[in-house]
């Protein structure tokens, strides 16, 4: 669902975001996807959602802004719980969003020129399916604290 402001709020729908918690930062003049590790949060997010006793019984509703990069990133990260947690093909995980298609904007390379290339977000997920096929990727032990971690370059200096 797309939505100017927040949803007004109704016994036996949950209504949630993630707008207000991630969001692509560019390099350059790129555009997406989200990295893996803001990605595996999001799908243990709507897992824990899904998984909640209390929520059992009410509609659990996804919304975003109605721009199209809002769009184009809920796109990607509900078709990435298809694909990672359902089983769903790239294919299979875009019939329920074939109808915004033109809210789906292509991902892009992070340049000021024109793009060479650009990826539709099925693209996306069919190499989020081949990591986990291949066990690149795991949904149950991927460790967000390891993939966010960054050490600081030390320079190594050499006299000539």
């Amino acid at each position: 669902m797309t939505s100017k402001h927040d949803p007004v709020v109704m016994r036996g729908v949950q209504y949630f975001t993630m707008d207000k918690v991630m969001a692509y930062m560019p390099f350059c003049h790129d555009f997406g996807p989200f990295n893996l590790g803001m990605t595996h949060h999001f799908l243990q997010v709507l897992k824990s959602l899904f998984d909640a006793p209390n929520l059992r019984n009410d509609k659990l509703i996804y919304y975003t802004r109605t721009d199209a990069t809002s769009v184009t990133n809920s796109v990607f990260l509900l078709g990435s719980f298809l694909v990672t947690h359902l089983g769903a093909t790239p294919e299979e995980a875009w019939t329920p969003f074939v109808n915004l298609g033109g809210m789906v904007k292509p991902y892009r390379d992070a340049t000021w020129v024109p793009s060479p290339y650009d990826l539709h977000v099925t693209e996306c997920w069919r190499g989020l399916a081949k990591a986990t096929a291949t066990g690149l990727y795991h949904t149950t032990n991927f460790d967000e604290e390891e993939y966010f971690y960054c050490k600081p370059l030390t320079l190594i200096t050499r006299n000539l």
